[in-house]
């Protein structure tokens, strides 16, 4: 089996994108029901900034989008004020859940992208299980009315922290090949441990040109009707074991909930809606 070294600025970059998904889960298991649609629009649009100022500072604007949402929940003075906060930080958990694996994967070597880009899902998860814990300690604080404000404005913290380690990391290799910055490509791509960095840049600059080649052709034709070749050698290869993940990501995050998440222990929705003043 072939030695797998990771270089520390490949690590700490996927360590920092990676963070990108411990915001997503936190974020999204304070009060899910409030950025869903947001989340799915952020995802739409994250492309745009992505491809305008990069991968990595799109992640900034996110981390922006992060800390805007949980100060303003945290001092909401009206359900207005508090709906509109929590669709930006949709906007940020969306954005972050495409832009933070696209910029793992372009920033890895080949022979470990499947590996760092899951590190991406699995923080998804921590994200949750941390925000149940949170929400558990302010529960135990006794906050009183105001209780949903801090469970809702801690998430600024991480978000200000995820802002910050951002300044550390280097750019996308591809991103820069597309904007014409080939010299700083091939530093960054010296930087993560690329052993044929030379070649890598050629492949990028190939897969760049046939991508601009095939930009005008349509999406809902013959040739795209079915999966590729490459589709089923994955699954093949894959097995079972991306279900047996998920499926146990999934049982754990259930269990937390009913065992430990203090506001599934006989808390109606109308106590809730109390508890936020919604009428």
């Amino acid at each position: 089996m072939r030695k797998i070294n990771l270089n520390p600025v490949l690590m700490k970059s996927t360590v920092v994108a990676g963070l990108g998904g411990l915001l997503f889960g936190f974020d999204t298991a304070v009060i899910s029901g409030t950025t869903a649609a947001r989340t799915v629009i952020g995802s739409m649009l994250a492309g745009f900034p992505g491809e305008k100022i990069g991968r990595r500072d799109s992640l900034r604007l996110m981390a922006v989008l992060y800390m805007l949402s949980g100060l303003g929940c945290a001092f909401a003075w009206r359900w207005p004020s508090l709906v509109g906060f929590r669709f930006l930080g949709g906007l940020g958990i969306g954005g972050s859940s495409v832009i933070g694996p696209m910029y793992t994967a372009e920033i890895s070597p080949a022979r470990l992208r499947g590996r760092l880009v899951g590190a991406f899902q699995f923080n998804i998860v921590f994200g949750i299980l941390l925000a149940y814990f949170s929400n558990y300690v302010i529960g135990l604080r006794n906050f009183g009315a105001s209780e949903w404000r801090w469970e809702l404005g801690i998430t600024a913290a991480p978000a200000a922290l995820f802002f910050l380690i951002l300044f550390g990391i280097p750019r996308s290799p591809r991103w820069l090949v597309k904007v014409g910055r080939v010299a700083e490509a091939r530093r960054v791509l010296q930087l993560t441990g690329e052993e044929n960095y030379e070649r890598e840049l050629q492949d990028i600059i190939e897969s760049i040109r046939a991508e601009r080649e095939q930009a005008g052709e349509a999406l809902f034709t013959r040739a795209h009707l079915f999966p590729s070749e490459t589709f089923p050698l994955t699954a093949a290869t894959a097995g079972g074991y991306p279900f047996v993940f998920f499926s146990t990501m999934m049982l754990v995050q259930f269990f937390v909930v009913l065992f430990i998440y203090p506001e599934t222990k006989g808390v109606t929705l109308e106590q809730m809606q109390k508890q936020l003043a919604v009428s």
